[in-house]
């Protein structure tokens, strides 16, 4: 950021050097939305490709650039050592997957984490059940 300064808009940070997750190429889209649900969409590049939230953020602490990283990631791995920019801003990543044995062979402690997911995640308003095929 030092060469840019902070961005103060969403088109901003296709200026930056950015820390891309699963990019091809050493580019990326990145969707942001506002409180009123506004969204908002930059090409963004970078020489930093990542597919582990703990490589990212050891990363863009260390200065390779800005990275879009889930709010709960950047708290529990170095929250008091990032700067969050564009703070009326949000992003709604991509979908999580839970992958676990059928009912009737399920291990009881996974019935109870699948439970306690399916209730978080409805919580924020995130969930979607998709059942699979047998």
């Amino acid at each position: 950021m030092e060469q840019h300064g902070a961005p103060r808009r969403v088109a901003d940070l296709a200026s930056h050097r950015c820390v891309l997750f699963r990019a091809e190429r050493g580019q990326a889209t990145w969707s942001l939305r506002t409180a009123k649900g506004a969204e908002e969409t930059v090409e963004v590049r970078g020489s930093v490709n990542f597919a582990d939230f703990t490589f990212a953020t050891q990363t863009v602490i260390s200065g390779a650039g800005i990275g879009l990283l889930p709010t709960f990631v950047a708290q529990a791995a170095g929250g008091e050592r990032l700067t969050r920019v564009l703070p009326r801003h949000h992003w709604f990543g991509g979908p999580v997957h839970l992958v676990y044995p059928a009912d009737r062979y399920m291990p009881r402690r996974c019935a109870v984490f699948r439970d306690f997911l399916l209730q978080r995640a409805s919580q924020w308003s995130l969930a979607r059940a998709m059942p699979l095929d047998e």
